[in-house]
């Protein structure tokens, strides 16, 4: 008997979104091999120019009209925190362990919920406030400041997943009038300029030998925003964060195979924290809007 169709948008929905979280984890492993013989701003230089490469088909068929837009402002805040992040969270990958990483980062909705509050006065209830706090309290159990092992490179994580909430609720403002594909474009275009200096001041040639990884690099950069996308078609976010977040056990099992990284309990607990609050936070944006 065939699902009805409520649920067989679910079970697609959710299986892009397994996809994408087998993807976001193993982009994880790549940055962290990537890193140790190139250097961060040469890597984020040629994902901006590989992100425009890809999108010029799309701007050829439809010509320069479909670029216009009066909202400059919004693109180039987004741009400087997208590639700000970007740099923190390469560079934060080559010291710290892989599955603090991650689950650090997963407080960027958090971010964004905020930012949204404050820019467009986007209204957050009072439970979601509460998980939001939670979240936080979540990314202290992971960080750990004032006892375990406390890395400073973790705080450029945090800077990352602010950053990137940024972006975020930058890409929410901007889809209200612009065209998607656009929008993904100014984001490389717009990136790149920033790259450009950086990557030449500490521009890392690839070796021959780095080159598979890299292209694997770059491919399933572009199979986990498609993966994303597709779920998001499927499916409603609150009900794929489960999914999404299933890639802190994916993280820690090649983290532990690769590197003999194994998490510690307040890791866990830390990381469990931080997905129920997200799946809360994703929840009440659906009830809300």
């Amino acid at each position: 008997m065939a699902a009805p169709p409520k649920y067989s948008g679910l079970i697609t929905g959710t299986a892009w979104m397994l996809g994408a979280s087998l993807f976001f984890a193993l982009t994880l492993v790549t940055v962290r091999e990537l890193t140790q013989t190139m250097s961060v701003f040469t890597l984020v230089f040629i994902r901006c120019v590989f992100g425009i490469l890809v999108l010029l088909p799309w701007l050829l068929r439809h010509g320069r009209g479909a670029l216009k837009t009066t909202r400059w402002t919004v693109y180039a805040i987004r741009a400087v925190a997208t590639y700000s992040g970007m740099v923190t969270f390469f560079y934060g990958l080559k010291v710290v362990e892989l599955a603090d990483a991650n689950a650090i980062q997963f407080t960027g909705p958090f971010f964004t919920v905020i930012l949204l509050q404050i820019c467009i006065g986007e209204r957050v209830g009072l439970d979601r406030w509460i998980a939001i706090c939670l979240g936080f309290a979540g990314t202290m159990l992971v960080i750990k400041p004032g006892f375990g092992v406390f890395v400073p490179a973790m705080m450029g994580i945090v800077y990352t997943a602010f950053a990137y909430g940024a972006s975020n609720a930058a890409t929410r403002a901007l889809s209200t009038t612009e065209d998607k594909n656009a929008v993904v474009f100014y984001m490389f275009a717009m990136m790149l300029p920033l790259s450009v200096g950086p990557a030449i001041f500490d521009w890392t040639t690839p070796a021959l030998s780095d080159l598979p990884l890299l292209g694997f690099f770059l491919l399933i950069g572009y199979l986990s925003i498609h993966c994303v996308t597709s779920a998001y078609v499927h499916a409603p976010a609150a009900a794929l964060t489960p999914a999404y977040y299933i890639q802190l056990p994916m993280v820690s099992a090649m983290a532990y195979a690769l590197y003999d990284e194994l998490p510690d309990p307040l890791t866990w607990i830390g990381a469990a924290v931080i997905c129920v609050s997200g799946y809360w936070v994703a929840r009440g944006a659906r009830r809300e809007g």
